[in-house]
């Protein structure tokens, strides 16, 4: 019997929209009735930017494990009930400086072992009552978990917080991933290829290039 991976598929970089899907719907139990709504959420993640930059028209859309995180991310927090304007907020402005790192760890223990890496977010609830307001975002693992209670003291912000077992969390998707990877999709995206050169037109010394006239 196939060991479950716990880490992204090394066969290829990139992966399709219908792989990552059908992952994500199996992930969360979405039911075939709830399918069309959670698509929609998920075309509207894309469009308000959650990914970061989109493939130009006519290109096929393919999701590199940044990609992945993110959307991990997002449907992790909107299960919970949180809106999609606070999600899409908190990855544009503290997705490089933090929450990217905090996934690398969470990988890093499922590939080598180790405690698993907790994210938790307070502070919530202000950002959306108070313009500018700034959460709390901090990792603990799960042998460390006095640390949280950091999170809890108040200090002008409601004692609550959003904690996340992100390295259970990726297990979950991984194990998804795997179940579909690859569809067909995955071996038609579009991939960077390096550009032929083109040799430059010789003309020697003294000779006009000919050109053609109209008749």
């Amino acid at each position: 019997m196939r060991a479950k991976p716990t880490a992204l598929p090394a066969l290829l970089p990139l992966f399709s929209y219908r792989t990552v899907e059908l992952a994500l719907i199996k992930m969360h139990d979405v039911k075939p009735k709830d399918v069309l709504a959670w698509r929609a959420r998920f075309g509207a993640f894309q469009r308000h930017g959650l990914l970061g930059s989109q493939p130009g028209s006519g290109r096929k859309v393919a999701y590199a494990p940044d990609h992945l995180h993110r959307l991990v991310f997002a449907f992790a927090l909107a299960e919970v009930g949180i809106v999609p304007s606070i999600i899409l907020s908190l990855v544009k402005n503290y997705w490089d400086s933090k929450l990217k790192d905090i996934f690398r760890m969470a990988e890093h223990v499922n590939i080598r072992g180790g405690s698993d890496v907790l994210l938790f977010l307070a502070g919530i609830a202000a950002m959306i009552d108070r313009e500018g307001a700034l959460p709390i975002i901090n990792h603990t693992t799960m042998d460390e978990l006095g640390s949280l209670a950091l999170a809890l003291e108040g200090d002008g912000r409601p004692a609550r917080a959003v904690v996340i077992n992100l390295s259970a969390e990726l297990r979950r998707f991984h194990f998804a991933l795997a179940e579909y990877h690859p569809q067909q999709e995955d071996f038609e995206l579009d991939r960077p290829t390096p550009k032929a050169k083109v040799p430059k037109r010789q003309v020697r010394r003294g000779v006009k290039p000919s050109r053609t006239a109209k008749e």
